[in-house]
């Protein structure tokens, strides 16, 4: 059998001599006449210039074979005529249950915040599993794994699937019954649907009114959010950053009071009547999970403090 290798060049050091040891019979191949090839083997990133793979040329193949378990980048591809294959491995679903496991216990359990340095620490208590919802984006054969896997340790598993691929055991949205919410669903998911994966921004009205700010109330004043803060999101726990130049967002103020500021607009920081404090980070210096104040910067470093007493005074007109 003669099969074309349709895979990024950096592949076939690799994948040529485990197929041909696999399958001794196989002659592979990366050029030649597509229409003399009666198989394509194939793997995303193919063509390597960034187009589409066109299957017409191969007319006399009979199966097309993904090596990735995944099959969403090339089962839309409307050239594609050949019955489709996917890579199964027992041990490729057994990892990737692992792995998730991993990370969603590593997440529930709060684990970043403690330290391997011998001292017991248990001033702070994670609600048990069945107390804590997780969400599976994807419910073919991984994600079903996964989410099955997450349900036998008591996690409230929920699936999401473009297709409403049903699971046993699992609640799955968009449900396979409702052609309405499943064809949405796809056409947020389709290439150039970005503009459908927005919301509705709330009006700017009253926001002199609404601190603290951010979704989980992380900052205090409109002059704080006008800042950058300290360690983004993206950088991991215990990875030294350079802190940008200049005021940065506060990681530790008082709240409970009716003290307002009207110069940074928001809470009075040291107010006399204050009940309680937020703080963003734990007294060992780690960050305190959902209480980030990092993000919606949208470049505010660049802002000169001019700049922000005058976006303060527009905002204070809303």
């Amino acid at each position: 059998m003669r099969a074309f290798f349709a895979a990024r060049s950096a592949m076939w050091n690799d994948w040529a001599p485990a197929l041909t040891a696999a399958c001794p019979e196989l002659d592979l191949a990366r050029e030649g006449d597509p229409a003399g090839f009666d198989a394509v083997i194939y793997a995303p990133g193919y063509p390597e210039d960034g187009t589409a793979m066109d299957f017409r040329p191969f007319t006399r193949a009979r199966l097309v074979q993904s090596l990735w378990a995944g099959v969403e980048r090339i089962a839309p591809n409307p050239t594609l005529t050949q019955p489709l294959c996917r890579m199964v491995d027992p041990g490729l679903a057994q990892g990737m249950v692992e792995y998730c496991a991993g990370w969603v216990l590593r997440a529930h359990l709060g684990m970043d915040r403690y330290a391997q340095d011998g001292i017991w620490r248990n001033d702070t208590v994670p609600p048990l599993a069945a107390e804590r919802s997780v969400v599976v984006l994807g419910t073919g054969e991984l994600g079903a794994a996964v989410g099955r896997a997450l349900a036998a340790l008591g996690f409230r598993v929920t699936g999401w699937s473009a297709s409403g691929r049903t699971v046993e055991g699992l609640e799955v949205l968009p449900g396979v019954t409702d052609p309405v919410r499943r064809d949405r669903a796809r056409r947020c998911l389709a290439a150039g649907a970005q503009e459908l994966l927005a919301y509705k921004a709330r009006p700017l009205n009253g926001i002199w009114a609404t601190a603290p700010y951010l979704h989980n109330g992380s900052v205090p004043t409109l002059y704080d959010l006008l800042l950058p803060a300290r360690l983004r999101n993206t950088v991991p726990a215990g990875v030294p950053v350079p802190d940008p130049a200049g005021p940065l967002r506060p990681e530790r103020f008082t709240l409970g009071t009716r003290a307002f500021d009207p110069v940074k607009v928001g809470f009075a920081e040291g107010a006399p009547d204050s009940t309680w404090t937020f703080n963003v980070r734990d007294a060992a210096g780690a960050p305190i999970p959902g209480n980030s104040n990092a993000g919606h910067d949208y470049g505010n470093a660049s802002l000169s403090d001019e700049d922000r007493l005058n976006l303060l005074e527009y905002l204070k007109s809303l």
